[in-house]
């Protein structure tokens, strides 16, 4: 009887700290994004210096818009220090997190680019408004092209709070405003609950590049502390 083999495995990405920014920190997949990966059948492995993502080859065409649309992307990693007094004095306010994102490069060689420190937010959370006698729209955009946004939402007359739910399209990062009014927040249950104060996100734009492409964490700036460099990347466990 003929059988049929299983598809090969491949190294997807790997992610690697640079020799210039040698802080320890460990990346360690949310319980989502683990989920994710097991449904996924990928394999997250540490190495010394960060870690790789393995799964079968080749993905085929069109694979990068099949997972996004089936919310199994992005990934989502914290950056933890294994010295509990690490950032006790990082110039970041407590509940914002710094995010950083995979951008592919030529030639299998990527970055790791950071954005701006975003506030930290639950997937539904209420937002404490400045009364107004009328009524007013409030705006809900993505900050990664999120598809279905930007959304109008109606703030009657009066209120002094308004929901903000974002459970509709998952983790990620949005702004929210409402006249001069305004907040840029990463929403994710897991990171709001253990306050990280740096994430990784992996977005299906990396799937558009060579498999086995390296990605150099610290090409961006590092998380901003005033405590002395540390040794090396955990990697995720």
């Amino acid at each position: 009887m003929k059988t049929t083999s299983p598809a090969a495995s491949q190294v997807l990405l790997r992610v690697v700290l640079c020799p210039a920014w040698p802080y320890e920190l460990a990346a360690r997949p949310t319980p989502a994004t683990a989920d994710r990966l097991r449904r996924l059948g990928w394999l997250c492995k540490p190495l010394p210096d960060g870690f790789v993502l393995i799964g079968a080859a080749p993905l085929p065409p069109g694979t990068h818009n099949l997972l996004a649309a089936t919310n199994l992307l992005p990934l989502l990693f914290s950056l933890e220090p294994q010295d509990p007094s690490f950032f006790a004095g990082s110039a970041l306010v407590p509940g914002t997190v710094s995010l950083y994102r995979l951008q592919p490069g030529p030639s299998g060689a990527g970055r790791v680019v950071a954005a701006a420190a975003l506030a930290l937010r639950p997937l539904v959370f209420t937002q404490q408004l400045a009364a107004a006698p009328v009524a007013r729209t409030a705006q809900l955009q993505g900050l990664a092209g999120t598809p279905g946004l930007p959304l109008s939402q109606p703030v009657p007359a009066g209120a002094m709070s308004s929901t903000v739910d974002v459970s509709g399209w998952g983790s990620g990062a949005y702004r929210w405003r409402l006249a001069a009014e305004a907040i840029s927040f990463y929403a994710d249950d897991y990171l709001m609950a253990t306050q990280p104060r740096a994430a990784l996100e992996v977005g299906a734009a990396v799937l558009h590049a060579a498999p086995g492409s390296v990605y150099t964490l610290g090409s961006a700036a590092p998380p901003p502390t005033t405590k002395p460099p540390k040794a090396r990347l955990a990697g995720a466990r």
